[in-house]
């Protein structure tokens, strides 16, 4: 990836730096990824309990969600039956074209 602000003259090396600064600025980047994580935790517990809850005709707010985007599907939304595919195991295939001996070109 390109780098976006040229102008890195006042930047210096992790490797160049003295051992304790080192560790410092790596510790307080193993503390910031321990934060994320566990705040990312955290909001998949939130969404996994909000999907539990009850929604109508005795379905969870997880099944209630699966039959719209079947509802969706059915009514020719393209995205919504390649997100039910691709989460039961079966991704549609592309469209590939593919050269054969006769010169004709398939679409498959």
């Amino acid at each position: 990836m390109a780098n976006k602000n040229p102008d890195t003259s006042g930047l210096v090396s992790l490797a160049d730096r003295p051992n304790n600064e080192r560790t410092k600025i790596q510790s307080a980047g193993g503390i910031a990824s321990g934060i994320s994580r566990r705040e990312k935790v955290k909001m998949r517990q939130i969404f996994m309990d909000a999907l539990a809850l009850p929604h109508e005709n005795g379905q969870n707010m997880k099944e209630a969600m699966a039959i719209a985007m079947i509802t969706r599907a059915l009514k020719g939304d393209v995205k919504a039956f390649e997100l039910i595919m691709r989460f039961i195991g079966e991704k549609p295939t592309e469209l590939q074209e593919v050269a054969t001996d006769d010169d004709f070109d398939f679409l498959f």
